[in-house]
C-alpha cells in the first residue's frame, strides 16, 4: 500500500509543475505586453490589460 503513494504524489507534482508554469507564463507575457504598451505611450506609469478576448487564429482582440 505504502508503494501506491510515490506515483500518486508524483503526478500530482508534476500536474502542479506544469500548470503552476503555465500560469507563471501567462503572467510574464501579460506583464511584457504592457510594459511594452506603456513604453509605445511614453507612459511612466502602469498599464492595466483588461477586456481582452482570444478570437479567431489566436490574434487579440479589445472590446467593441
Amino acid at each position: 500500500m505504502h508503494n501506491l503513494w510515490i506515483p500518486v504524489v508524483a503526478i500530482f507534482a508534476v500536474a502542479g509543475m506544469i500548470f503552476g508554469g503555465q500560469a507563471y507564463s501567462e503572467a510574464q507575457r501579460d506583464a511584457h505586453i504592457a510594459a511594452t504598451i506603456a513604453g509605445r505611450l511614453d507612459s511612466q506609469g502602469s498599464v492595466e490589460i483588461s477586456h481582452l478576448a482570444r478570437v479567431n487564429k489566436g490574434y487579440v482582440s479589445g472590446p467593441g
